[in-house]
């Protein structure tokens, strides 16, 4: 189970880490766990964050105000998009439980690929449904090289 180095994979650890947040403050969710397995490139990265964070970051004069599709609070800056939680369909983790069984990858938290797959099912958007596939393909090959 490989962890590509190519730029865009590290990019993704480094502005990450350059936002200096503490483990247990956030989790990267997206397809932020697909780059950083070398599945996909990352074209943005999404956090969802505590609601301490989230109003530290609100009150900083540095994190722009979004909206996320449902109409929730959201912040960004630059390529960062910061939320309180992830919703989607019937799939509605708690924010408190994503950050406590992130999968941990060079000090990195990120949701797994297995809760990565639920919501794209929800989604179910003609990208997820290839996401999906993408990660299936994944699974398979580390299971063929595991035996």
């Amino acid at each position: 189970m490989a962890i590509r180095d190519t730029v865009d994979v590290v990019d993704i650890f480094e502005q990450i880490k350059e936002l200096g947040f503490a483990l247990g403050e956030y989790v990267v969710v997206g397809s932020g766990i697909m780059a950083a397995y070398g599945l996909k490139d990352a074209e943005d990265i999404d956090l969802v964050v505590t609601p301490a964070l989230f109003e530290k970051l609100a009150g900083s004069g540095q994190w722009q105000p979004i909206q996320k599709p449902d109409g929730g609070p959201g912040l960004a800056q630059g390529l960062v998009e910061v939320f309180l939680d992830v919703n989607c369909g019937q799939h509605n983790p708690k924010t408190d439980d994503l950050i406590a069984n992130a999968e941990i990858i060079r000090g990195i938290p990120f949701i797994s690929l297995e809760e990565l797959v639920r919501f794209k099912r929800e989604y179910g958007r003609p990208k997820d449904l290839e996401h999906i596939k993408l990660i299936e393909e994944f699974w398979g090959r580390r299971a063929s090289t595991d035996l």
